[in-house]
């Protein structure tokens, strides 16, 4: 078995190339690479390739890759910076935390008050649950965010 074996794709019916060895009883042995289709019944028309051909074909494209290798890396960089950076959700995650010790404090107040002074019992309900659905929403917001 070689390197090759099972990694290249055929370009014209997608099948892979499998090692096969002609001569195998004689001077003339060699192993060439065939599309495996070939033997399927499906006869794809693509021709062998020898193993020095395949490594020329890998040293070009690898050559050629390394050519384009700062537009490869400033490209890698871009796509990181794109998708890591947090920046903004690390600011609205501060915010948020703000806004959820303002909302926990208001509500303490809330309890309070209607402790200490004698109130419309519907209105502080009223005013209460807002309070703790505006925080149930910033919570969930603060969760999403984190």
């Amino acid at each position: 078995m070689s390197i090759f074996s099972g990694k290249i794709r055929c370009g014209e019916c997608g099948g892979y190339f499998g090692a096969k060895v002609w001569h195998s009883a004689d001077k003339y042995r060699r192993t060439v690479y065939r599309c495996n289709n070939k033997y399927d019944g499906h006869k794809c028309q693509t021709c062998h390739v020898t193993e020095e051909e395949i490594k020329e074909a890998f040293v070009m494209a690898f050559n050629r890759l390394v050519t384009e290798r700062d537009e490869i890396i400033a490209n890698a960089r871009l796509v990181r910076q794109t998708l890591c950076d947090t920046t903004a959700l690390a600011e609205e995650k501060a915010k948020m935390q703000q806004e959820l010790a303002v909302l926990v404090e208001m509500t303490e107040k809330c309890i309070r008050e209607n402790a200490r002074i004698a109130q419309n019992q519907e209105e502080y309900q009223k005013h209460y649950e807002g309070l703790v659905a505006r925080y149930d929403a910033a919570k969930a917001r603060f969760d999403e965010v984190t």
